[in-house]
């Protein structure tokens, strides 16, 4: 079953099974790709960089690094959309083959299929088996391999705060206070402005004799 764009990314462990298989879309690789790899990683090599020079060799064209064509079918696989949300670390790369070159003007997509799923010891979270395949705008594999993932697992749903309140005490509590309101004080005398024997004018008043 190939599934050509898989809904959002909320995949976990358990949405996995062994035999899925999913299929990217494209991506194609420009001049700019090799020249810019080619100067941040210093692999000047002819085959990558010099036309004149690769016209006459085996290709006959420039190819691409091979490097880059994992890097680009591991940014495929992000773009999926269903390893972004559980993805924790990558375990290894096993197995990977250059094929076939790639040449400026090559569409790539990459296909993976799940070969392994399986819980870690303590049960936390996934282990994914996983086989890559690259292909070019002929379909020509250009690039395979095995690159393993350990992946997050689905939390169980949280309880509300609010459920964890014991409803019959509450219910209680709230019917008590209806049925018998608390009795109303009455009010307070009201005190007096004025000390006694004051004037209300502000200042005291003699005593009387």
């Amino acid at each position: 079953m190939t599934q050509e764009m898989p809904s959002p990314a909320s995949w976990y462990f358990e949405d996995f099974a062994v035999g899925q298989v999913f299929r990217t879309r494209g991506r194609t690789i420009t001049e700019s790709d090799i020249v810019s790899f080619a100067g941040w990683s210093w692999d000047t090599n002819p085959v990558h960089t010099d036309a004149v020079s690769a016209a006459g060799g085996r290709f006959g064209e420039p190819i691409a690094h091979g490097v880059p064509g994992l890097s680009v079918a591991m940014g495929l696989l992000s773009r999926l959309g269903i390893f972004e949300a559980c993805s924790i670390a990558l375990l290894g790369i096993d197995g990977w083959r250059f094929e076939a070159p790639v040449v400026v003007g090559d569409t790539v997509r990459c296909t993976v299929t799940i070969t392994g799923a399986r819980a870690t010891s303590k049960g936390d979270a996934g282990i994914l088996e996983r086989d890559l395949v690259l292909t070019n705008r002929d379909d020509v594999v250009v690039q395979r391999g095995s690159i393993g993932l350990m992946v997050a697992r689905r939390r169980p749903d949280l309880t509300p705060r609010a459920s964890r309140l014991n409803p019959s005490r509450s219910t209680r509590h709230t019917s008590r206070l209806a049925s018998h309101p608390p009795p109303l004080r009455p009010p307070a005398p009201a005190r007096s402005a004025h000390r006694p024997g004051s004037s209300g004018a502000g200042g005291w008043a003699p005593r009387a004799p």
